[in-house]
């Protein structure tokens, strides 16, 4: 798991939250 990866998932994550 690259801290880069997990930021993209996150950031995603968060995106499709609303």
């Amino acid at each position: 798991m690259n801290l880069s990866t997990s930021f993209m998932l996150t950031a995603m994550f968060i995106l499709l939250l609303p």
